[in-house]
């Protein structure tokens, strides 16, 4: 499912230009400008003797610069945490709010980075009213804590009716659904006309006087605010793998990477395809080898999402050890 607005995912940002650090090309470093320094000073004082007991750790000049070179290594690796604190998709903490409030995005109480961070990134989009695609989705996220995820569907959908704007929203708690108190404060930011909660009826919320008073919501829209619609799925299967000590270590790998993947897709209009499964079961290295030899996936048969305010939702990963044939 390609969205109409789409934030660039900062984790596939390259990594910031900081300095690799190491101890021991620091030390060497180090020894070597002494060395260098020293048959300076013995050029004009010939009766010194050569410096040549960098090998010997009880030596004074050497223990000296190991502890120099621990502490210019901290400094260094300080220098690095401050760059890594200025860049959106590194910073963390304090720091991150510092971000975010020059861009008028403040943390809500026990928000987490990710989600903050990504308010933060969207922000700039909430310098118009929430007519962009972009927009609805930062006033929806800045509405209330816990939202995971808001995706905004305009006439282009076929559920949506010219003149509406469809909010589609999900929550990071249990399956996604949202609860009416979330959807009740999207649709106070939003001036929404009406909310769709989950198995139920549409309830109308449309405030003539709050409405007046809005900014948020362009002057035509007529703004429905709905919770995402969660598709359950299982994924049952066989990994097979050879017999060896390591074969339970195998196992524990590819699941832990398959519940990485249906927790990453847990988002409204997600794909949660066979064929991504079986790639996060298999994950071959750098050599294309693979300690996996099969992989059979029972359920789900076909693939599974992939549809507007649709989010996949995995009930549960249950697989076994299977011996090739």
């Amino acid at each position: 499912m390609t969205r109409r607005f789409q934030d660039v995912d900062l984790s596939r940002l390259p990594p910031p230009a900081v300095e690799t650090l190491d101890y021991e090309a620091i030390f060497s470093a180090r020894i070597a400008e002494f060395k260098a320094r020293w048959e300076e000073v013995r050029t004009r004082y010939p009766t010194l003797p050569p410096f040549d007991v960098e090998m010997l750790e009880t030596d004074p000049v050497v223990i000296v610069e190991q502890a120099d070179s621990y502490h210019e290594m901290l400094m260094r690796g300080r220098v690095n945490d401050a760059v890594r604190a200025v860049l959106l998709a590194t910073s963390w903490g304090a720091t991150l709010d510092h971000l975010g409030s020059r861009v008028g995005t403040v943390r809500f109480d026990g928000e987490a980075d990710e989600p903050f961070r990504r308010r933060i990134q969207i922000a700039y989009e909430a310098l118009s009213t929430a007519g962009p695609y972009g927009a609805y989705v930062w006033h929806t996220l800045s509405a209330y804590p816990g939202i995971k995820d808001a995706v905004a569907y305009g006439p282009e959908e076929t559920f949506v009716a010219p003149g509406e704007a469809w909010v589609s929203v999900l929550s990071d708690a249990g399956n996604g659904t949202p609860s009416l108190a979330m959807l009740h404060a999207v649709a106070e930011r939003l001036g929404a006309w009406e909310i769709r909660p989950a198995g139920g009826s549409p309830i109308n919320v449309w405030d003539r006087e709050n409405a007046t008073a809005q900014r948020a919501r362009p002057l035509t829209d007529k703004v429905i605010v709905a919770a995402a619609q969660i598709v359950p799925y299982q994924i049952k299967g066989t990994l097979f793998i050879r017999p060896g000590p390591d074969r339970n270590v195998v196992f524990q790998e590819a699941v832990s990477r398959i519940n990485a993947m249906v927790l990453d897709r847990h988002r409204i209009g997600s794909a949660v395809p066979i064929s991504l499964i079986l790639s996060a079961a298999h994950a071959v290295d750098t050599t294309g080898r693979s300690e996996i030899e099969e992989v059979e996936i029972e359920t789900p048969a076909t693939d599974v999402g992939g549809i507007a305010h649709i989010a996949p939702w995995c009930t549960g990963v249950e697989l076994e050890i299977g011996t090739p044939t």
